[in-house]
């Protein structure tokens, strides 16, 4: 008789699965939450989404993670806001998802699922993981 044994933990390269829709949100994502930060603190606003997604934790899309109520400020209503897909701030966005959906970056906020502003203190009780621009990460 076989041993059964159970299922591994997601691994990152299961990110590769994507949808339009999927990979939309994500690039909005990027666009909205880490405009003006620098290329490491986007590339990891990009992987809490993904990493939250495979975590078992939260919902496993990019899409319904960053729609989840009360997870992310720039979300109203359940909507993403509208981007504008002819300026040069949507090429980066599709290069930085691309980038962490297929894990081309070795990430110094590894592993985690949680990020705010440096001008905000939630008073988690997280284990912080990095510090990049203006956002902090956690596990």
């Amino acid at each position: 008789m076989p041993i059964s044994r159970p299922s591994p933990p997601p691994s990152r390269h299961s990110r590769r699965r994507s949808t339009t829709k999927n990979s939309t949100a994500s690039r909005s994502a990027s666009i909205t939450r880490s405009k003006g930060e620098p290329l490491t603190g986007q590339l990891a606003v990009a992987d809490v989404i993904l990493n939250r997604a495979t975590s078992g934790r939260f919902p496993t899309s990019a899409c319904a993670v960053l729609t989840q109520r009360g997870q992310f400020s720039f979300v109203k209503g359940g909507r993403l806001p509208d981007v504008d897909t002819s300026r040069p701030a949507w090429k980066t966005a599709v290069a930085i998802a691309r980038i962490a959906r297929q894990d081309l970056w070795d990430s110094p906020a590894e592993g985690a699922l949680f990020f705010h502003a440096r001008r905000v203190s939630p008073n988690w009780g997280k284990t912080r993981v990095a510090s990049l621009g203006n956002h902090i990460f956690y596990r």
